[in-house]
């Protein structure tokens, strides 16, 4: 399977992260643990959890970075938005 992910140009790619990249992909997706289970052939809950858990935490994690640019926009108290103050000089003393 490396030999083969070699030929096709993704020299780093295994066959464990291919199947873990796919896991976390279909967790995204909205697949339920049996699905993931069926599709990927686990034979325990555990590691569809994970993907689940994992794909979960990006969604979360996607969230937040789109509230703080929003934050970030927004003039609050007539304080310059993060992103448009001017960097600031430091010296030193």
């Amino acid at each position: 399977m490396t030999a083969r992910c070699a030929a096709l140009g993704f020299a780093s790619y295994s066959a464990h992260g291919l199947r873990h990249s796919a896991g976390v992909a279909l967790a995204e997706a909205k697949c339920t643990v049996p699905q993931i289970m069926a599709i990927l052939g686990h034979v325990t809950e555990k590691q569809a959890i994970h993907y689940i858990k994992q794909a979960s935490q990006r969604g979360l994690a996607d969230d937040g970075m789109a509230n703080w640019e929003k934050a970030d926009e927004a003039v609050i108290d007539n304080v310059l938005p993060m992103a448009k103050q001017q960097a600031r000089k430091y010296t030193a003393a």
